[in-house]
C-alpha cells in the first residue's frame, strides 16, 4: 500500500510543469501566506458545516474545498498548485507569455495553477494587453443590408470612378440597378452637384442618396445641396466602402464596360437593356417601363407589364438568402456596442482614442484622438478599457483634416 502511495506521489511530482527551484519557491511563499496557512489547517483538521463560519478571505475556496489537498507540505487543488498572493502577478504574466487568447490562456493555467478569480483575471489581462490590442482584429458582424426600395429611383448610390486617368461620376438606382455615368472635369463639389442636378432633372429627385465619405460628398456645399433639393444624404464610414456595396459593384461594372468596348455608350446601353432579373426585366424596363431601342433588330411589341410586387418579393428573398449565406460563411456575430468615454484602439490609424458618440449611422462612431475627431465603423475599433490615450511610439501616426472633409489623411512618421 505504501509503495502505491509513493508511486502516486512520484507521478504527481513528475507531472508538475515546474522546476524544483520553482516548486521550492512556491512552497516557501505558501508558508508565508496567512490565507494559505488557514486553508492548510482546514484541509488537515476539517471544514466547518457552513460557509458563513469561514473567514472572509477563505470563503472563495468553499466551492472547491473537496478538491483541496496537501502534497509534501504544498497546498494543491486537484493536480494544480494553489498560488500564494505574492506570486500571482508574476504567474499571471507567465500564463500570457506568447500572447495567446483568453481561451488558450485559461486552458494553459488549468493544467498547473489555481487561485480564486484566476479565470476573470486572465480575461482582464488579455483584454487590456497593449500588444494584443494593437494586433487584434474584430470578427465579422452579421450582414446589415439596406431594405429593398419600394419604387424605382427612390434610393440612389453615387461614387467616383477613375478610368484611364479620368474621373467619372457613377450613379446607380438601388431598385432597378440602372446606371448613369457622367464625365467630371474636376473633383470639386460644385462640379459633382451640377452633374447630379442634370440627372435629377431627367429621372426626378430620389428620397435618399448614399455615398462614401469623400471630401466632395462630405463638404458643406454638398450638404446644402441635399437640403435644398430635399433628399437624405447618407455617407459611409471612412475606410469602409463595403457598407455602400451596391454602388461599388456599379463602379466595377462601369470600369468593365469602359475598358472593353470601343464605344462605351453602346456598351452602357446594352447593359441597361439586358434582362438581368427574373421575368425578363431589364434595368431600363424597371426604371422607365419600356425597353430602349438599341442596335439589335427586334419586332415592335407592346410594352411589358412590370409585376413590381412580384419583383420586390423576389429581391427580398434573394436578399435573405445572401444574408444567411454571408453570416454562415463568416461565422458572423455582433460586436459589443460602444458607449461614450470608452477607450478604443483605432486599427487603421494605429492609435488610441475615446468614443465621443454614435455618428447616426449603424455601427459607426465618432472617436476623439489627440489631433481631432474621426469617424469609424465598429470594425476598426478595438475596445481597450484600461489603455492610456497615447498611441504606440512604434506606430505613431499624424492625422490632419482636409477643409470640410471629415475623412482623414494619414502621414506615417
Amino acid at each position: 500500500m505504501w509503495d502505491e502511495i509513493a508511486a502516486l506521489e512520484k507521478a504527481i511530482r513528475d507531472s508538475m510543469p515546474a522546476s524544483d527551484e520553482r516548486l521550492t519557491q512556491i512552497l516557501e511563499e505558501q508558508s508565508k501566506d496567512s490565507e494559505i496557512d488557514k486553508l492548510k489547517q482546514y484541509v488537515v483538521n476539517g471544514w466547518p458545516d457552513k460557509c458563513s463560519l469561514l473567514e472572509k478571505d477563505i470563503v472563495p475556496y468553499w466551492c472547491v474545498k473537496e478538491e483541496l489537498s496537501m502534497y509534501n507540505g504544498m497546498l494543491m487543488k486537484g493536480h494544480c498548485m494553489v498560488i500564494p498572493r505574492s506570486l500571482r502577478k508574476e504567474i499571471l504574466n507567465k500564463i500570457h507569455e506568447g500572447h495567446q487568447g483568453i481561451t488558450k490562456c485559461r486552458r494553459r493555467a488549468s493544467d498547473s495553477v489555481y487561485w480564486p478569480g484566476l479565470s476573470d483575471q486572465i480575461q482582464q489581462l488579455v483584454t487590456n494587453c497593449p500588444e494584443c490590442i494593437e494586433l487584434r482584429q474584430n470578427n465579422r458582424e452579421p450582414l446589415l443590408p439596406s431594405p429593398v426600395p419600394n419604387n424605382a429611383w427612390e434610393r440612389v448610390g453615387i461614387d467616383i470612378a477613375e478610368i484611364n486617368k479620368k474621373q467619372y461620376l457613377v450613379m446607380v438606382d438601388y431598385y432597378s440597378s440602372y446606371i448613369e455615368v457622367l464625365r467630371l472635369n474636376s473633383m470639386r463639389s460644385s462640379e459633382i452637384i451640377d452633374k447630379c442636378k442634370a440627372v435629377f432633372a431627367r429621372f426626378g429627385i430620389p428620397l435618399e442618396v448614399r455615398s462614401d465619405n469623400g471630401p466632395c460628398f462630405a463638404s458643406n456645399e454638398f450638404l446644402t445641396f441635399a437640403k435644398n433639393y430635399g433628399f437624405k444624404l447618407i455617407t459611409s464610414s471612412p475606410r469602409y466602402s463595403q457598407s455602400n456595396g451596391r454602388v461599388e459593384n456599379a463602379v466595377k461594372c462601369v470600369k468593365n464596360i469602359m475598358t472593353k468596348n470601343d464605344d462605351p455608350f453602346l456598351g452602357l446601353l446594352a447593359y441597361r437593356n439586358s434582362a438581368i432579373y427574373p421575368g425578363g426585366y431589364s434595368p431600363a424596363e424597371l426604371l422607365m417601363g419600356r425597353r430602349l431601342r438599341d442596335t439589335l433588330p427586334c419586332l415592335l411589341e407592346d410594352r411589358q407589364v412590370i409585376d413590381h410586387e412580384g419583383f420586390k418579393v423576389w429581391c427580398e428573398q434573394r436578399l435573405d438568402k445572401q444574408i444567411s449565406n454571408y453570416n454562415e460563411r463568416h461565422s458572423a456575430s455582433n460586436l459589443k456596442p460602444l458607449n461614450p468615454s470608452d477607450r478604443v484602439w483605432i486599427v487603421d490609424l494605429k492609435r488610441y482614442g475615446v468614443v465621443k458618440r454614435e455618428s447616426g449611422e449603424p455601427r459607426s462612431y465618432v472617436v476623439q484622438t489627440f489631433s481631432g475627431e474621426v469617424r469609424r465603423n465598429r470594425k476598426f475599433l478595438i475596445l481597450a478599457p484600461n489603455q492610456t490615450f497615447s498611441p504606440s511610439k512604434k506606430r505613431q501616426v499624424i492625422e490632419c483634416q482636409q477643409n470640410d472633409a471629415p475623412q482623414d489623411v494619414r502621414v506615417l512618421v
